[in-house]
């Protein structure tokens, strides 16, 4: 199953009494005999369960639907068009808001955490604009962050919770739709932690926006020498905060001089790793699963996005919660199969004992990367791992015994 495009749930949101909402949804079947049903409840509403009436149809083998069970006839077929959603984001003062993200959610929209349909960028005379924007009722906001200020908008010119509903796209297509946003009420909040280990990789505190007009927004710092961080202009809201393993929700309305969270950071020798307890033959295996993992996912995404191999580790992996997968986050490499501990530019990561280094090629005269190459190398050499291995853009993976980089010219592991 998968959704129709241009369409996105989010995890939950609210109905009013005789209010619904249409989700279209796509089903890749094979030829035979089917049932259609849906429901909820069995624990998680206070109410029984309740079910749709069931469906039974064929697909025969041109891929056709046929209903059965006595029904000769089915409902006629709504057809629902695609157009353009466009116009434009304003200042308070009139002036064009540039560089502003520009957000479409279905409506109702959820209260917390919301998933957007589709997002733009208004370019450099506040103008934006959307394609194939699926028939149905959605909401527009507007979020523009830039040095010491957050400003956002939403449609009906209120926040995001309470956006005015619309009609999109409208008909004929006309691009007088209009946000303005507004400067955000902002705050500092302080913490402090213990303090830093030089030769550790850098720590870093993270504030994730759950709900609130300026959604979505996130801020990330380092912590300090000191185990001091500090967030600075951060715009009200329900937050989430992360740091190391430790994880706590809160409000702010008000600036917070201590951010009282115990954190716990995990023990670099062991993050993401099997650690040296676990056999070398365990960690050259799975090092061995991670290349083929991270060569299917390179693979897939030259072939969905037709815009060459990926350019970094970030783009393969999950996009962020409230939208959908796109060339800048596939969602190939989720978290769980490969947690990623990278650098800046995104290009390491550590598991099962081993640092794996992915290398792109230079683009072509395309500007697309043709070529690219992984190396995988124990992090205790005859510890965690006694053998290196390579693999570049054919797939093929190569091994070296010995504490030195593995190429194309070492034979082919087995």
């Amino acid at each position: 199953m998968s959704l129709s495009p241009g369409v996105a749930i989010s995890p939950q949101f609210d109905l009013a009494p005789g209010q619904s909402v249409e989700v279209p949804l796509r089903f890749n079947l094979s030829t035979g005999e089917y049932q259609f049903l849906a429901g909820y409840g069995g624990g998680v509403h206070q109410v029984r369960a309740l079910a749709s009436n069931i469906i039974s149809f064929d697909v025969d083998e041109a891929g056709k639907p046929h209903l059965i069970g006595g029904e000769t006839t089915a409902e006629p077929l709504q057809t629902r068009r695609f157009g353009v959603v466009c116009g434009n984001v304003i200042l308070p003062d009139g002036s064009a808001a540039a560089d502003t993200r520009v957000f479409l959610w279905a409506a109702p929209v959820a209260k917390s955490e919301p998933r957007a349909t589709d997002m733009t960028i208004t370019d450099a005379h506040g103008r934006f604009r959307m394609e194939s924007v699926l028939e149905g009722q959605y909401a527009l906001s507007a979020v523009r962050v830039s040095p010491h200020m957050v400003l956002a908008g939403a449609s009906g010119d209120t926040g995001l919770a309470n956006a005015k509903v619309l009609d999109l796209p409208s008909s004929p297509e006309n691009c007088s739709l209009q946000l303005t946003i507004r400067a955000q009420p902002t705050y500092t909040i302080r913490g402090r932690t213990q303090a830093a280990d030089p030769a550790a990789t850098t720590r870093t505190t993270r504030l994730i926006l759950k709900s609130g007009d300026a959604f979505p927004f996130e801020s990330t710092v380092a912590v300090q020498a000191d185990g001091r961080y500090e967030f600075n202009d951060v715009p009200p809201g329900r937050y989430q905060f992360f740091a190391g393993s430790m994880g706590a929700g809160f409000d702010v309305d008000a600036d917070i001089e201590n951010l009282n969270v115990n954190i716990t950071w995990p023990d670099k020798t062991s993050i993401k790793t099997a650690g040296p307890t676990m056999p070398a033959e365990f960690n050259e295996a799975m090092a061995l699963t991670e290349l083929g993992i991270l060569n299917q996912a390179v693979r897939t995404y030259a072939k969905k996005y037709g815009t060459g191999l990926a350019r970094n580790l970030d783009v393969l992996g999950p996009p962020p919660k409230w939208y959908h997968e796109t060339a800048d986050r596939a969602g190939l490499l989720s978290k769980l199969a490969t947690p990623f501990l990278t650098d800046e530019d995104a290009t390491h990561f550590t598991e099962f004992g081993y640092q794996f280094t992915y290398t792109p090629g230079e683009p072509d005269e395309g500007g697309k990367i043709t070529r690219y190459r992984v190396s995988a190398r124990p992090t205790q050499f005859g510890k965690t791992g006694k053998r290196n291995f390579f693999m570049d853009e054919i797939g093929v993976i190569h091994a070296k015994n010995g504490d030195s980089p593995a190429t194309n010219d070492d034979p082919v592991s087995e």
